[in-house]
């Protein structure tokens, strides 16, 4: 499936998959909001008045308003930084600081991370063929073509193994609805027949992920979580989270890591940082740089692409990267300004507010119009 625009892509990835939310009211606050520095929290991350970092009070005040009396709808908290520096930080419907969110979707972009740390570690590589990987756990397995030997590990990381799965099909074999109902996902996507030679087209497939993810813990001798506890969220402070299981007892590489904001906002600021954490090295600068060129122009190595346009004409054409959730779970990276947006809401199976915020207030708010 190819995306018309980056902003019809945006619409897309933030409608559901599978599953159902139910969604209670929410109730406004009408009470005026009064902008306020980030609290400094000795947690790794640095805060600071939006002025010193060129931002108007007045433009981030209209952005709360808006989502406080439900101009914008169902938003749970916003964290924005720049030059690596937070100097907004709100949260809405009885959200607090310390709540971990579902990132849903947007937990994909994480497993890239750790992917990268085991490309770098040397433990296994982005051209791994993935069935001479899985060959001696499952045999050749159902459907078997020998086109299949072709299958490298960084296909299924751009959405582009060729299998006959499709999350937005949901007559696909491998949508991710008929995949939960089996206890051994890896497996099941392995047995689907080829529709399409590898690297030649773009179809979101969930259940890939999990596959990826298998192949590093199979490599590193440890789960996902494990991994990425001590070779990630370690250095990054983060230490208060929850992270979902498969019915075969793995982490679930694909969804449903359970993080705080100001969580999601390191992991953004790594990125930003080119794969550095103050003065230790995470994820390599290589890995960071190609996500900057992804496989497609949307998408690549489970990170999404976006390129913002104003239609006026008042701000020029801003690039960036970012994770993506159901219900709009987001981090932005926005790397030619050093900014980094942190987005949870809870508008599931809906379209995204975040282009919206981004277009509408948070650019003009960094261009300074």
């Amino acid at each position: 499936m190819f995306f018309k625009s980056t902003q019809t892509a945006i619409v897309l990835l933030s409608l559901t998959i599978i599953g159902c939310d139910d969604q209670s009211p929410r109730q406004l606050d009408q009470t005026p909001y009064t902008y306020k520095t980030p609290d400094n929290l000795s947690d790794g991350i640095t805060v600071a008045p939006a002025v010193e970092q060129g931002i108007t009070n007045s433009h981030l005040v209209e952005l709360v308003n808006a989502i406080r009396q439900g101009t914008i709808v169902g938003v749970d908290s916003i964290l924005l930084a720049m030059d690596g520096e937070l100097i907004l930080e709100e949260y809405f419907a009885g959200w607090q600081r310390d709540d971990r969110h579902d990132l849903r979707s947007a937990t994909k972009s994480i497993t890239a991370l750790l992917l990268s740390i085991g490309f770098e570690q040397g433990i296994l590589s982005p051209q791994d063929s993935v069935y001479n990987h899985f060959y001696p756990y499952y045999g050749y397995g159902a459907n078997w073509a020998p086109i299949k030997e072709n299958i490298l590990l960084q296909h299924f990381m751009d959405m582009s193994s060729g299998l006959d799965c499709d999350d937005y099909n949901e007559e696909s074999p491998g949508n991710e609805s008929k995949m939960a109902r089996h206890r051994d996902w890896v497996r099941f996507i392995l047995d689907l027949e080829v529709r399409y030679k590898a690297n030649e087209r773009f179809a979101y497939c969930t259940g890939g992920v999990q596959v990826t993810a298998r192949m590093l813990e199979d490599a590193s001798g440890s789960s996902l979580r494990d991994f990425a506890a001590r070779y990630l969220f370690l250095p990054l402070g983060i230490d208060d989270y929850q992270w979902s299981t498969t019915g075969s007892g793995r982490t679930e590489a694909s969804g449903h890591i359970f993080l705080r904001p100001r969580d999601m906002l390191k992991l953004g600021l790594l990125l930003d940082g080119e794969g550095m954490w103050h003065d230790r090295r995470v994820i390599t600068s290589a890995f960071v740089d190609k996500l900057h060129n992804p496989r497609f122009n949307f998408y690549g190595d489970f990170w999404w692409h976006q390129t913002f346009t104003s239609d006026e004409a008042l701000f020029p054409d801003t690039h960036a990267i970012f994770s993506a959730g159901n219900g709009g779970q987001h981090i932005f990276v926005f790397s030619e300004l050093h900014v980094v947006l942190v987005l949870t809401a809870s508008n599931y199976n809906q379209a995204s507010v975040a282009y919206g915020i981004i277009k509408n207030y948070l650019l003009p708010a960094v261009y300074g119009l």
